[in-house]
């Protein structure tokens, strides 16, 4: 009978588990994951330079991505850390989205986009921090002076501070740099309406509107400035339009106090609270016109900002 030796198999079957454990060591689906989220990193970065509130699908998607390894520690790279940051923010996670911008700042001050990412955050969401938020935005102007957004989004801050000669200065300058971008015009409009300079609020207004006409917000505040003018007509009319675009508007005209004059007027009450006038003769009551010289512009009036570079924010 011929003798076989069992080394050669029992090599084999080392041999095997070797294999086996290297597979399970190197993982290599989850590794290919992981390379493919981190080549997704610079592509979602170019997605934010044109889309920085994440508003596309697109963008919202590679958002979320590269958030999920960042948070499940695949990517810690500051790029990543800032990407998670918006995406927590998105998620209403406004702690931890402030906590990863002052980590990013930490790790690369001189990046500019953390800076204007967390003065807009605290502006929109503490109004005892925007002294704080227009530091950082003045920040981002020094690091980055070609930029227009810091510009404009230190505009907005700068009025809510009620330092309005320098929140035009800013207005101003984010316009020469971003003569075509629809949020300039919006916002210094939104400036101007709020210091009775209704004539340049108008134009302003007006070229955002006829140059983003699927944007609800330069309508909706064309029809806060004719309302405030009392120019009933048109504020409704405008109204109805930016309604038409976003029924999300309906919630900021029910309350907007930029709409008193014409809060009780029938067609108001049906488009935004959806009420209808029964009564005919109860409606003919109602002038469609009103003579009115118009009055100063609430400074709470709900004139909507547009984030730079975000015309559908």
């Amino acid at each position: 009978m011929a003798r076989y030796s069992y080394w050669p198999f029992v090599a084999a079957v080392v041999l095997i588990a070797l294999l086996v454990a290297g597979w399970r060591f190197a993982d290599p689906p989850s590794q290919g994951f992981r390379q493919y989220t981190k080549r997704m990193v610079p592509y979602t970065l170019e997605l934010l330079e044109n889309d920085p509130t994440v508003q596309l699908p697109e963008t919202r998607a590679c958002v979320r991505l590269v958030a999920a390894s960042a948070e499940a520690s695949w990517l810690n790279t500051p790029e990543a850390l800032y990407i998670l940051a918006l995406q927590y923010e998105r998620e209403n996670a406004l702690e931890n989205a402030e906590l990863w911008l002052r980590e990013v700042i930490h790790q690369v001050p001189e990046w500019s986009w953390p800076y204007v990412s967390l003065g807009i955050l605290l502006a929109r969401t503490d109004a005892s921090r925007l002294e704080e938020a227009a530091d950082l935005l003045s920040t981002a102007i020094d690091l980055q002076p070609d930029w227009v957004r810091p510009y404009n989004s230190l505009s907005v801050v700068l009025r809510g501070l009620g330092r309005f000669e320098e929140a035009e200065a800013m207005a101003i300058e984010a316009v020469t740099l971003g003569p075509q971008d629809i949020a300039t015009h919006n916002n210094y409009a939104n400036l101007l309406a709020v210091l009775g300079r209704y004539e340049e609020a108008e134009e302003h207004y007006r070229y955002a509107l006829d140059n983003a006409p699927e944007n609800s917000k330069p309508p909706y505040n064309l029809a806060c400035l004719y309302s405030a003018q009392g120019m009933v007509e048109e504020a409704l009319e405008y109204l109805l339009y930016a309604l038409e675009l976003s029924a999300d508007v309906r919630l900021d005209a029910a309350t907007d106090p930029c709409f008193a004059l014409v809060r009780d007027h029938p067609f108001f009450q049906e488009i935004v609270y959806g009420e209808t006038v029964s009564d005919q003769e109860d409606a003919d009551e109602y002038m469609l016109f009103i003579d009115s010289e118009g009055e100063d512009i609430d400074e709470d009036a709900a004139f909507v900002d547009t984030d730079p570079e975000a015309a559908d924010e």
